[in-house]
């Protein structure tokens, strides 16, 4: 790890050329070792030297034909003799061909590419409210020769701004390689001290993700890891025992799925034991035995996410201390993102983190409910459908519809917000058209009704004041182009906390078929298509403090 960090500060120091050998094939030995670094610099060698100031790197100054400066950084000893730098530039030209290439590499602060990407967004919100004001202008005088060139003008304005802003991400971005190579000594050393055979499996360690997400996420990973060496991989005659390979595995991988970065931890371990999760969550009065037993599996595993909880029968330096997963599962809350589990006995044990994209501009579907402008990111939803509140069935506690061969449960928006529970639609005395918005949860889809539809548009995410912050289910707000003002919903969030919270006793999302018979005549009726929906105008919204950021 101290290599790690003796290579970023050697970085920050000037150009860097080459490193020899390698430092990953060093890294992977485990063993003490010396490398050269060889970096080009303006700074002299006594300059280098004072800035660094770390223990056991050597600098050893070496001549550059044109009279340039350029160190050579050793680690641990010194190195006798001298090379020239010109010989190992050679090295490197004739590996591309025998042309000198030279990176070019700019520092700049995460900080000043948000206030690019701010910029970025208002000049979004700015198009919006041309794109709006020309289709009234449309609709008033008609489609004349100068309004069709106004709204050519627009489109283009629209592209360069889209342009622009995947640029800027893209500076942003960085591949998850960088937290995901020292796991390997982690889970090697933690393996060794334990008295396990334990191998682990990196895949889409080439994912990109937002900077601050790389600072931020190698804590929680670690804890996730040693987890799931020290409790879910049993000792080699366990295994045996079980007829299982003696070798345990953990895979370490990150993919993106919709508008969410996921991160996987997975071990082919016992898994949790939920009976004994059950126990000690009675034992400290978290649940009753009746509650315990209506909780579906992943509500009773995610109470090992609670501070000082524990069911290690003996204290050790890497577990039983009840802390750990409670940091995994506070980090990943400021960050606006998820953590499920999912375990099997005998099986292993899969951890999922799950943290939106840092996208400050997105396509989302705009909905009134309780005279409130909502948006629904657009990767979120399934479908948008309309349903004859007579077609609803109360099963439970919730409404209930048939969506061609599903059976998919309905949760009124403005009960999602109130944290409230009941069936709505299916006692209405009065029939009528319930706009329902389809999204994915859990691998089964859920229809959120609201009160009506106003189309989808480009939308720039702005954060919460300080006040609005810890309202699960809202990951911003947007001004839109008409000055009005939205909330941007966090689908998965939301839906997660309503269902785990008040429907725990009647979990849709189990592993259980539900079946409902289908009335005679009962159909689904679609809304307009894309095109008559993005036609529509909010007219209606809520007042909110939002910041910059």
């Amino acid at each position: 790890m101290r290599s790690l960090f003796v290579q970023q500060r050697i970085e920050e120091a000037g150009h860097l050329i080459d490193i020899k050998p390698p430092l990953n094939d060093l890294l992977a030995k485990g063993a003490e070792f010396k490398y050269d670094v060889f970096i080009r610099t303006e700074q002299t060698q006594e300059q280098l030297e004072k800035s660094l100031n770390l223990d056991r790197v050597k600098v050893t100054g070496i001549n550059k034909e044109e009279g340039a400066k350029t160190e050579e950084v050793t680690g641990t000893e010194e190195v006798t003799g001298t090379k020239k730098v010109s010989e190992l530039e050679k090295k490197v030209n004739a590996k591309s061909g025998g042309k000198a290439k030279t990176e070019e590499v700019v520092r700049v602060p995460v900080e000043k590419l948000d206030v690019m990407m701010n910029l970025v967004g208002e000049l979004v919100v700015q198009n919006s409210g041309f794109i709006s004001t020309t289709g009234d202008l449309r609709g008033q005088y008609g489609r004349t020769e100068l309004i069709m060139g106004l709204e050519e003008k627009t489109e283009t304005l629209a592209k360069i701004a889209r342009d622009l802003q995947d640029a800027v991400m893209k500076v942003r971005m960085l591949p998850i390689a960088s937290v995901f190579n020292r796991f390997n000594r982690v889970v090697r050393d933690l393996a060794k001290d334990r008295g396990k055979a334990v191998e682990l499996i990196v895949y889409g360690e080439e994912t990109e993700i937002d900077k601050k997400v790389i600072d931020r996420i190698g804590e929680p990973l670690v804890h996730m890891v040693r987890n799931a060496v020290d409790h879910g991989i049993e000792t080699e005659e366990e295994r045996v025992a079980a007829g299982k390979d003696r070798v345990g595995y953990v895979k370490l991988g990150a993919y993106q799925e919709g508008d969410h970065m996921c991160i996987e931890v997975s071990d082919d371990g016992k898994g949790l034991d939920r009976k004994k999760i059950e126990k000690k969550a009675v034992e400290k009065g978290l649940l009753s035995r009746e509650e315990a037993g209506q909780k579906s599996n992943e509500e009773i595993f995610s109470l090992i996410f609670l501070p000082g909880f524990s069911t290690a029968d003996k204290v050790t330096d890497i577990s039983g201390r009840g802390v750990g997963l409670d940091v995994v599962k506070r980090t990943v809350d400021e960050m606006g993102g998820v953590v499920r589990i999912k375990s099997e006995v005998g099986k292993g044990t899969v951890t999922t983190i799950s943290l939106p994209l840092t996208m400050a501009i997105i396509i989302a579907i705009l909905v009134e409910a309780c005279d409130a402008l909502f948006a629904i990111p657009l990767s979120s939803v399934n479908e948008v459908i309309k349903v004859k509140s007579n077609e609803f069935h109360s099963v439970g506690q919730s409404d209930v519809i048939r969506l061609r061969d599903e059976v998919v449960a309905v949760a009124d928006l403005k009960d999602v917000l109130d944290g409230t529970v009941g069936a709505r639609y299916g006692e209405e005395g009065e029939e009528r058209d319930i706009p329902i918005v389809i999204v994915s949860y859990g691998g089964k889809k859920v229809g959120m009704g609201v009160d009506r539809f106003l189309g989808n548009d480009e939308i720039v995410i702005k954060s919460l004041s300080r006040h609005y912050r810890e309202i699960e289910g809202l990951i911003g707000a947007s001004i839109l182009g008409n000055g009005k003002i939205a909330l941007i919903l966090d689908v998965e969030a939301m839906v997660s906390k309503y269902y785990r919270d008040d429907l725990s006793g009647h979990s849709f999302f189990g592993e259980g078929n539900l079946e409902v018979e289908k009335s005679e005549g009962e159909e689904e009726e679609n809304v307009e298509d894309e095109g008559a929906v993005e036609d529509r105008k909010a007219d209606d919204g809520v007042e909110l403090e939002v910041v910059e950021g």
